[in-house]
């Protein structure tokens, strides 16, 4: 007599879980597979978050844990703008579409 619980369709929720972990390790290895093109220097502390132009394809802008913004071109990997954001990590940004 099995004592493994499943759900209602007769699948064991641990062989669920190993499958979801399995497939987001191949997700992972595909990321990191693609050929690495190049980087954007420039922040003095580690990128927490980024956000792509939804208008302006090669527009990026990252935000550090130094509280910093940047403003990119990706294509020319060409620092546009930095902005002093406040003194703490940048942990989310978001795009006003009306204004840009």
């Amino acid at each position: 007599v099995s004592t493994q619980s499943t759900g209602s369709s007769g699948i064991n929720a641990e062989y669920l879980t190993e499958y979801t972990q399995a497939l987001n390790a191949v997700k992972l290895e595909r990321v990191f597979a693609k050929p690495f093109v190049g980087s954007l220097d420039g922040h003095r502390d580690g990128v927490y978050s980024m956000l792509t132009h939804p208008k302006r394809l090669p527009i990026l802008i990252s935000g550090a844990c130094d509280g910093e913004i940047k403003i990119w071109n990706v294509t020319t990997k060409e620092c546009l703008s930095t902005l002093a954001a406040h003194s703490g990590f940048v942990r989310g940004m978001g795009i006003n579409e009306v204004t840009v």
